[in-house]
């Protein structure tokens, strides 16, 4: 948390800028393979100074070692570039751009060149306090270490830097992410413990009162002041302060006040959903605290009821930000809660205390062994659970109508609840539930069909979602090429993925729980390299493709998963009429491919054809000159509206007498900005133009979606045709 200041919306850098001197923040330093991160203060010339996120790429393993064991100087000489950070290119996807501005950083700096030098500024206060804290963390690590380190860090200090992806990824899948981060249990945890045992030694209340009031600030600095940190100290402070000056305060007050002090201090934190969580769940147990009827209930009783209505309020912002919420969260939070406040918490802090504040007086290795192992069973047990299946209820990104019927329903929820007569009416109880499940549908049944053309980078993946959910289809799922091995020193411990960062999200974003088909054009990687996260995140029916592409080693390898997940194989037979998706047909191939193809695999993509709203959509995969002579000879009279542009518009496709026969109004073209391959190639933009297509390219306009409405007892269909930046 920084100091109040003037909050800027713009940045004072200058982009053209080559050199610069950057004060580390230490806490901030990460290395994932072969990359070297860290926010910086960028100070200028005119000493002007603002927050930038520095990436470095590490030559070599002996220099990534030369940073693990020393460490990233405070004060570097930068030879790099500045860009601006990456805003979402796909609906509803995670925008870096916006989550920076949250903390006015406006630029990436991508060095080139590191060089330590001396100290240059005097560290402002926040930075003073940063180092503090990694000396703390040093400590902990030379003292401690092993996963004992690394959870008394997350839960203490509320540094998970080094918690496992995966580990965090299961917790994240059941919901129960907030157990490994800083809460107002945690904090009351500690003040109960500080306060009793400083009682215990025979001091006053009005002492153990003012000790508790000076020193939870510094608590809040050694723990970054985070949202939750600092709202649940904030909280407390103004709760002591009204006891040391004998006056009357209401929770909800405190709570009032420490909210208006946040934004006064950061007011582009609201947007965050750590904010919005902590804030809102927090005002809701303190204004059920006060409620008779869960006073009066028996402790087990009042734990599940609170679980389950701290779950329901929880509902809008999940499925805004995540678009899915944990239905098993409630009995998780049974189970978990108590072991992470009456063991693991307990546990960690009498070893912090031992080895840090009492260091050489006891040894601690019996008790980090236990710890140790300890934790190990719960990863692993959080592993198996996980494990079992999805407990995940995936909603979309809610509309307006959507959304509010889940908020009007809670509300109603809650007013019954409230009411105190024994005749209470138990329609409005019904009501609210009928409003609560019908919003959390509404996406998922949507009246509106859409077809999306998502930015998968250098790849395809077309989704298509019939109206009221009667189907969900993906044409090519996209992926990553290899170019080449990397070292195992240089792999990252989470690397970039197509399916599991882009296409997963995207999808789940529209309110897609499962997929009624996937259809696979060919066997390229940059058609089916996501396919293995997708079956694997997002339950599949069935997957169509020709007997080669199933055939082909980078599918044969999924042959098991497909089995473990029951996904019906369904092989293209030439000699039949194929279908496909929602009333598309499959034009081509004929037969297996000739020598006048030259068994290329662009030449034996799929081509489906259909009618989808009121339009007709031709998809040709990376079909090229070859194969659309073979397609027209067959179809001399085939036209379309919609034309979903051959090889990500290579010149080797979409010749002129394709276009002409075609007659398309409009071309969707799937590429990669700035790709190797220069696609798509300017004589098909030319070509395009010519015949007056009106063209949307994923590399200019991010992802694209056409959606329609079909009216009630009418032949008429409302469209829209949307391009993701240009709808920014």
């Amino acid at each position: 948390m920084t100091l109040i200041r003037p909050h800027k919306s713009e940045s004072i850098l200058m982009e053209n800028q080559k050199t610069f001197n950057i004060i580390v923040k230490s806490t901030t330093v990460e290395i994932d393979g072969q990359i070297l991160r860290f926010k910086g203060l960028l100070v200028s010339e005119k000493d002007d100074k603002e927050e930038v996120i520095v990436s470095y790429k590490l030559a070599s393993e002996e220099e990534k070692n030369v940073f693990e064991e020393k460490g990233v100087p405070s004060f570097l000489k930068i030879e790099g570039r500045l860009t601006r950070p990456n805003e979402s290119v796909n609906f509803h996807q995670f925008s870096y751009k916006d989550y920076l501005l949250k903390d006015e950083i406006f630029y990436k700096l991508t060095a080139e060149k590191l060089e330590k030098q001396k100290a240059f500024k005097e560290l402002s206060i926040s930075y003073k306090t940063d180092r503090l804290r990694s000396v703390l963390f040093n400590q902990i690590d030379k003292g401690i270490g092993g996963m004992t380190g690394t959870y008394l860090k997350a839960l203490l200090f509320a540094d998970k830097r080094d918690l496992s992806d995966l580990n965090l990824e299961n917790y994240r899948a059941l919901g129960i992410i907030h157990l490994l981060s800083i809460s107002g249990l945690h904090i009351q945890f500690l003040i109960v413990m500080v306060e009793k045992s400083l009682l215990r030694v025979g001091l006053t209340k009005e002492i153990t009162n003012r000790i508790l009031f000076f020193t939870l600030p510094v608590y809040g600095i050694l723990a970054g002041f985070k949202v939750s940190v600092f709202r649940a100290i904030i909280q407390s402070m103004f709760s002591i302060g009204s006891r040391l000056f004998k006056r009357k305060t209401v929770s909800l007050d405190n709570w009032s006040f420490t909210l208006f002090i946040a934004l006064l201090i950061n007011p582009y934190q609201i947007y965050s959903v750590g904010f919005q969580l902590s804030y809102l769940l927090s005002s809701v147990m303190i204004i059920l605290s006060k409620q008779k009827w869960i006073r009066n209930l028996p402790r087990f009783k009042m734990g599940i009821c609170l679980n389950i209505l701290i779950s329901l309020v929880s509902i809008p912002v999940l499925s805004y930000h995540f678009y899915e919420f944990s239905w098993v969260v409630v009995l998780l939070n049974i189970i978990f809660i108590p072991v992470f406040s009456i063991v693991l918490l307990p546990l960690l802090t009498s070893i912090f205390i031992i080895a840090i504040l009492l260091y050489g007086l006891f040894n601690i290795r019996i008790s980090v062994t236990f710890a140790d192992t300890f934790i190990i069973l719960l990863e692993n047990l959080v592993e198996k659970i996980n494990s079992l299946g999805s407990f995940t209820f995936v909603t979309g990104r809610l509309s307006a109508i959507g959304m509010s019927l889940v908020c009007f329903g809670i509300v109603l929820v809650f007013l019954y609840l409230d009411i105190q007569s024994n005749r209470k009416p138990f329609s409005m109880l019904l009501i609210g539930i009928v409003l609560i499940f019908t919003g959390i549908m509404s996406e998922r049944h949507s009246p509106i069909g859409k077809v999306v053309m998502l930015d998968v980078g250098q790849g395809d993946a077309f989704l298509i979602k019939e109206p009221w959910g009667k189907g969900n289809y993906l044409i090519d799922t996209g992926g990553l090429s290899q170019w080449k091995e990397t070292e195992e020193w240089a792999e990252p411990e989470s690397p970039y993925s197509i399916g599991k960062d882009v296409v997963v999200p995207s999808i789940k974003a529209l309110g897609v729980k499962k997929l009624d088909q996937i259809i696979l054009t060919h066997a390229d990687t940059d058609h089916v390299g996501a396919l293995e996260e997708i079956v694997k995140e997002i339950k599949t029916k069935e997957i169509i493709a020709t007997p080669e592409t199933f055939l082909d080693p980078s599918l044969k390898t999924l042959w098991p998963l497909f089995v473990s997940q029951h996904v019906e194989l369904s092989p293209i037979h030439y000699s039949k009429s194929n279908k496909a998706g929602p009333n598309l047909h499959i034009l081509y191939p004929f037969s297996s491919p000739g020598p006048e193809l030259n068994d290329s695999k662009n030449n034996q993509s799929l081509v489906l054809f259909g009618k989808i709203g009121n339009k007709k959509w031709l998809f040709t995969g990376d079909l090229e000159a070859a194969g659309e002579d073979i397609l027209l000879k067959h179809y001399p009279k085939l036209n379309t509206d919609i034309l979903k542009v051959g090889h990500h518009g290579s010149k080797s496709s979409t010749q002129d007498t394709f276009l002409e026969q075609l007659a398309p109004s409009i071309g969707w073209i799937s590429s990669g900005e700035n790709n190797l391959y220069g696609h798509p190639n300017q004589e098909v933009i030319e070509r395009l133009k010519e015949k007056n297509v009106k063209t949307y390219r994923t590399d200019q306009s991010g992802a694209v979606l056409y959606q329609y409405t079909p009216i009630p007892f009418t032949n008429n269909i409302v469209e829209d045709m949307i391009s993701k930046k240009e709808n920014k």
